[in-house]
């Protein structure tokens, strides 16, 4: 699939900026493997802005970097849910941040619709979640159902296309 497919398939999902968050879920995840996909993600990101978490034994707001990792606390029952932006994610150039928030099955994916987003973007996108995707045995890409993107259906069945020739 060449990203001029991809991005003629899904470029509604990106454009033009309506103030809203469309948001990707990766689900059927285990507690190791959010433990383990947070920890990856951490090493590949930047995060923008102060990011934190609610401890809930100690009742109060922690920084994400005050744990080895926030994730083993949230999926433990330790800590809530948890958000934060992130930037560099990709392996190359420079994208647009997207946010990530960890539950204890799922991770969301949220980002800002508008011009940031062109083809090169969007496959970046695409390669940063089916990496994402490889550090689990059953994770699988869906729409959220309280901010799915414009074409949410469009968006999964393209990327699920992505990764079956990509594992070819």
């Amino acid at each position: 699939m060449s990203d001029e497919e991809i991005w003629e398939a899904i470029k509604e999902c990106f454009g033009p900026d309506n103030g809203s968050l469309p948001t990707l879920e990766v689900r059927n995840l285990s507690p190791s493997e959010i433990e383990r996909v947070y920890l990856w993600v951490r090493k590949r990101v930047l995060i923008l802005g102060k990011a934190s978490f609610w401890d809930r034994e100690l009742a109060s707001d922690r920084d994400l970097d005050a744990v080895p990792n926030a994730a083993s606390l949230l999926t433990s029952g330790k800590a809530d849910v948890f958000h934060f932006v992130a930037t560099n994610w990709a392996s190359a150039g420079r994208v647009p941040p997207i946010g990530l928030q960890f539950f204890e099955d799922a991770i969301g994916i949220d980002y800002r619709m508008g011009s940031d987003w062109t083809k090169v973007e969007v496959c970046q996108l695409f390669a940063f979640l089916s990496d994402l995707i490889d550090l689990t045995t059953s994770g699988k890409l869906g729409a959220s159902d309280l901010e799915a993107p414009p074409c949410g259906d469009a968006f999964v069945e393209t990327f699920e296309r992505y990764r079956q020739e990509r594992a070819q």
